[in-house]
């Protein structure tokens, strides 16, 4: 059983990158202005199912498991559910997901560069299975 989890979850890594990268170069389509800066990719293992996010978006029905976890006062110069890996986190939970089977990346839409977490993301996300994009 363990190879096989590792199988998926190596499975659910890769299609959570192409994810992002074929989401990302989708958005590059779009008016600058219009264009997001980054979009995340979540893969539910349990399920194979995929949720998409972009950032600039702040959603009006976030998760309970988010709004337990994300920071009250934002820890960056935006606002804490603004984030791309927050909107997709926070869409895969709404859809019955649990955050602990959920692999994410992220990407930057201007150059398809895999992005890290910024320090709201870390503390909102806890729990997540795999960040592939750190």
């Amino acid at each position: 059983p363990k190879a096989s989890n590792k199988a998926n979850l190596a499975e659910a890594a890769n299609r959570s990158k192409q994810a992002a990268i074929d989401r990302a170069r989708e958005l590059q389509n779009l008016p600058r202005k219009l264009r997001p800066r980054m979009v995340s990719a979540v893969v539910d293992v349990k399920t194979g199912k995929l949720y998409l996010g972009n950032s600039s978006f702040i959603s009006d029905n976030i998760n309970s498991v988010l709004l337990r976890q994300m920071p009250k006062v934002s820890l960056e110069q935006w606002a804490v559910a603004n984030c791309a890996e927050f909107n997709a986190v926070n869409n895969a939970l709404n859809a019955g997901a649990r955050i602990h089977d959920l692999v994410v990346t992220t990407v930057r839409v201007s150059d398809l560069v895999l992005a890290p977490m910024c320090r709201n993301c870390v503390q909102s996300i806890k729990g997540v299975l795999l960040v592939v994009s750190g």
